[in-house]
């Protein structure tokens, strides 16, 4: 079983769920949260192997659609960039000094595409019961004919069958949705006034007259042609990521366990769920 992270997300997750830690000058919350997150997951889903995935500062879908996650990333004043900057360091710390440190090998960022891309090409073709995402971001249902995805908000898996439950359609058609619905926290637009609940029922031969129907008709092929690509996992010419063997040691737990003050890490049941990573993982 291999368990896989949308490591930016969790590491949002670790930054709001928690309140503000230091050690010696150094922000730590993220770093400590996230480590402790590994811990719980593998624990849980007793994985043989473990990857983390990792968004680009740049994203190809700028090129393509300019506002993309625009306000997201300009609508700090700069006071919230400069209080965010700790915050931020700490993501960059884990991708580039903690996760190798620890022996992990499988750490995965590309310039110009997204985490959620990555994932994607790393689940294709995969037996969905034994490959788990972390994360809560429901643009990665569209995976879920080849994935579990843990919801780390919701604290429950969600597999294909309760997808389907849900919504009615299958999970590959959940980019059409998307495409036509648009994505809010992505800031890609879609057709006015229609929400994801409207365009399943237009999708699936449920609503037929009204003005909703009459906007989706008659827009839909254009913004299906833009939004697509948008939304559609993984992006175009995403490289799909290759598996390496971890190598991980007690001794490097030890050690960053001790250098960001994460005694209570070294304690069981922390200590022991660990040990049995390092015999189990790959």
């Amino acid at each position: 079983m291999i368990v896989i992270f949308d490591s930016n997300y969790v590491c949002h997750v670790c930054y709001h769920g928690m309140g503000e830690l230091s050690y010696k000058g150094m922000r730590t919350e993220v770093i400590f949260g996230f480590i402790k997150q590994v811990i719980i997951m593998c624990e849980k889903f007793e994985p043989d192997q473990i990857a983390f995935c990792w968004d680009s500062p740049v994203s190809k879908r700028e090129l393509i659609y300019p506002t993309y996650k625009l306000k997201r990333k300009g609508g700090r004043t700069e006071q919230e960039k400069k209080a965010f900057e700790p915050v931020k360091d700490q993501f960059n710390k884990l991708r580039d000094i903690v996760l190798p440190k620890l022996g992990f090998s499988n750490i995965f960022c590309v310039e110009g595409y997204e985490s959620d891309d990555l994932i994607a090409a790393l689940v294709k073709g995969r037996d969905p019961k034994e490959t788990i995402i972390i994360t809560s971001d429901e643009d990665l249902y569209q995976l879920l004919d080849n994935c579990t995805i843990y919801s780390i908000g919701k604290k429950r898996s969600i597999t294909r069958k309760d997808f389907i439950s849900e919504y009615g359609i299958e999970p590959s058609q959940w980019a059409e949705v998307k495409a036509i619905a648009g994505c809010s926290t992505d800031e890609v637009e879609g057709i006015v006034g229609v929400g994801a609940q409207t365009a399943i029922l237009y999708m699936l031969g449920k609503i037929t007259k009204g003005k909703k129907f009459d906007s989706i008709k008659n827009n839909r092929e254009q913004i299906m042609k833009r939004n697509t690509p948008l939304v559609k996992l993984p992006f175009d010419k995403t490289p799909t990521p290759k598996l390496k063997d971890n190598d991980m040691c007690f001794d490097q737990f030890d050690v960053i366990c001790h250098r960001y003050g994460f005694e209570s890490l070294l304690k069981d049941p922390y200590l022991k769920i660990w040990s049995k990573m390092i015999r189990r993982i790959k």
